[in-house]
């Protein structure tokens, strides 16, 4: 049977508070007026179709999530956990039917930003607001400007020192000039009307004024809405332009063509990318000076930073590996000019 709760009682309290207030006894039956006088009709149609029992015995206390009605640990520990996975389910469908979603984990842009702007659109970032709804004792003010609640369109859209940096922002927003509402709905704008790559920098900007918030309020460091211009571009740069990035951050490459070291010693090259989804990937190659391969690894994973970080990653990776199997003594070869000169190559 499937146990509910009335949603409506409306004259309950005049007629009783307890079911035996509602059968007649003499009869065996329910008591049908004082039902419908008291409950809604589709209520009061479920009660009256319930059975009751002939021999009426006396009123218990019954739970629903065992056959005998006797509570255990055990069961609640299982209701709870089916109704824990139903919500999460549905909140799982309710997230993947949204194309909003798609299309950012489409951005090509860090991981770190893609889940930045996941979040805002779900309105989990702690922002003041969210933190006063969970009962915790903050000021709500808003501490950039003073002068409204710390919601997250507020802070990311509406505060008079966060609009600076989207007017002066290459895409030159306007964010005052119309009502998006929410975040969310801001985004799902911008993803409509924007290219790509100009969406990818729409994230970026976001995510540096929700870092200079939090570098602002914890840190005490100064919101400038110059510098988060300055660091978002380079970022974009960095991220989502890989062939500019390399000639702009990295320096000079060096000449591509392979050439053999010294008659019996060995070569180390090493090279990493930066791919599409953000993702990296590295690898390397040792080999004599008649060109046979003694040693090759590669990986793919998750960074941030430039490229010359990556390509200083790759370097480490292919010298750990060298040194887990006993080589030492090896020539270093990469096509980042900045990170041979770091380490005192030529």
């Amino acid at each position: 049977m499937d146990f509910q709760k009335p949603t409506s009682t409306t004259n309950l309290t005049q007629i009783g508070t307890k079911v035996s207030d509602l059968i007649d006894f003499d009869n065996k039956c329910w008591r049908v007026a004082m039902i419908k006088q008291a409950f809604e009709k589709h209520d009061a149609e479920k009660i009256c179709a319930m059975h009751l029992s002939s021999r009426f015995p006396p009123d218990r206390m019954i739970w629903r999530y065992t056959k005998n009605g006797d509570f255990t640990v055990k069961s609640a520990y299982h209701a709870l956990k089916t109704q824990e996975e139903a919500s999460n389910e549905n909140r799982a469908t309710s997230i993947s039917i949204n194309p909003l979603w798609k299309n950012i984990w489409r951005l090509r842009t860090l991981p770190k930003i893609k889940q930045f702007l996941w979040r805002a659109c779900w309105g989990s970032l702690p922002t003041k607001e969210e933190l006063v709804k969970k009962y915790m004792d903050v000021d709500i003010m808003c501490e950039l400007c003073g002068e409204e609640p710390e919601s997250l369109t507020h802070l990311l859209l509406r505060c008079r020192e966060t609009t600076i940096t989207w007017r002066t922002c290459p895409l030159r927003i306007d964010t005052t000039g119309f009502d998006f509402g929410s975040f969310n709905n801001f985004i799902g704008s911008m993803l409509s009307n924007l290219t790509q790559e100009a969406m990818e920098l729409v994230g970026i900007i976001s995510w540096g004024i929700w870092t200079a918030r939090n570098k602002f309020y914890f840190e005490q460091q100064p919101f400038s809405a110059t510098e988060i211009q300055k660091k978002s571009q380079r970022l974009f740069e960095e991220t989502c332009r890989p062939t500019q990035r390399s000639n702009e951050n990295v320096g000079p490459k060096t000449s591509h063509r392979w050439t053999p070291p010294p008659p019996g010693t060995l070569k180390l090259n090493s090279d990493a990318a930066i791919y599409k989804d953000g993702t990296v990937g590295y690898g390397f190659i040792i080999r004599h000076a008649v060109g046979d391969v003694i040693l090759a690894g590669a990986k793919k994973t998750i960074a941030d930073g430039s490229i010359l970080i990556i390509e200083a990653l790759a370097m480490m990776f292919a010298l750990r590996s060298a040194r887990e199997t006993g080589i030492r003594d090896i020539h270093v070869e990469s096509d980042c000019k900045m990170l041979i000169d770091g380490i005192g190559g030529k």
